[in-house]
């Protein structure tokens, strides 16, 4: 089991740090992470409720590019190629800092839920392919329940390589984890009400 100490700021008077991180979901764990690890600074992270206790440790898992709900034709290269980069630094951390947060899977696929969809789906593949040079593929109605993935909603479909499922709440913990080895100190049920800018 994954376990980290958080420290109760109700006992602590003028605690004092370089940066304060509002949130201990994966955004701020991770800032806090690649501030601590990189720059050695004092990092507080100041979470209201627990660990992980939002979307962060209760969201859908995937590890991947793409749902963006942004068009193709919207997309800028530098976007796709940080889509890309996200996923490799998810899988960098998993394996350097030994977080088992049940990775699985090497692919994304996404339907097309209606008739009209199925075309718009097929030309973000082409589009996707050749712009950025993804190695995405389309699957027609017949492709996809050739695979087994038959029903009455599935009218076509994307794959998109690359990608993977984690257990998001594993992940997060061990993000908490890891960050309080780089010296980071985590206040859970510290919620922040205002704040000020003082020269």
């Amino acid at each position: 089991m994954i376990r980290w100490k958080c420290t109760d700021l109700a006992g602590e008077e003028d605690v004092e740090c370089e940066v304060a991180i509002i949130g201990a979901g994966v955004t701020g764990l991770s800032a806090a992470y690649h501030v601590a690890r990189d720059s050695g600074i004092d990092v507080r992270v100041l979470e209201a409720g627990d660990v992980g206790w939002g979307g962060s440790g209760r969201n859908g898992s995937f590890v991947g590019r793409g749902g963006t709900n942004v068009d193709a034709e919207g997309l800028a290269r530098r976007f796709a190629d940080w889509q890309k980069s996200t996923v490799e630094l998810v899988a960098d951390i998993l394996q350097s800092e030994g977080i088992d947060a049940e990775k699985t899977g090497q692919i994304k696929i996404g339907f097309a839920h209606r008739p009209n969809r199925a075309e718009g789906m097929r030309r973000y593949v082409e589009h996707s392919n050749k712009t950025f040079g993804t190695d995405c593929s389309y699957m027609d109605r017949d492709q996809c329940h050739e695979h087994g993935l038959a029903g009455p909603q599935v009218h076509g479909g994307y794959v998109i390589p690359g990608c993977f499922d984690i257990h998001p709440m594993k992940y997060v913990r061990g993000l908490a984890h890891a960050v309080q080895k780089h010296g980071v100190v985590i206040h859970e049920h510290a919620p922040v009400d205002s704040w000020r800018h003082t020269p």
